[in-house]
């Protein structure tokens, strides 16, 4: 069980580290704010969700399925919220996110066609409860 968690939790420090990547390449370089909006269902093996195979997929709609699978059932998980390691991985996911619609009307306009502003109030709803009720602060 402690081997698992130290895997979990060495995956999640490696996508932390990938989306603070996303987050600054897209803040410093101009020329990332179009990447975000790439299809990039050829790269992607078919594990996708449905919305995102219709859609396609890209950088903008793998964040959000991420924070989507989070909040799948009624809320989340109080040990992922007492988790450091999880809380820091999906700050750096909204930073990527915000990084990516910042000035980008396209990826704005994407961002709303996907259900963008009801995944991210989904998730801070079902955030909040937990954090209340554990004392810990976001």
């Amino acid at each position: 069980q402690l081997y698992i968690q130290h895997l979990r939790e060495a995956t999640w420090k490696v996508q932390t580290l990938a989306s603070w990547c996303i987050g600054t390449a897209v803040k410093n370089a101009e020329e990332f704010q179009s990447w975000g909006l790439e299809d990039l269902s050829d790269l992607v093996q078919q594990t996708v969700a449905m919305t995102e195979e219709s859609e396609g997929v890209s950088v903008i709609s793998i964040l959000l399925n991420r924070l989507k699978v989070t909040t799948d059932g009624e809320s989340i998980d109080p040990w992922l919220v007492e988790s450091t390691v999880w809380l820091k991985m999906k700050q750096k996911e909204l930073y990527a996110l915000g990084g990516l619609l910042r000035g980008n009307k396209n990826a704005i306009y994407y961002f709303n066609s996907i259900g963008g502003p009801s995944t991210l109030s989904h998730f801070f709803q079902k955030l909040i409860p937990v954090t209340e009720n554990s004392g810990s602060s976001v």
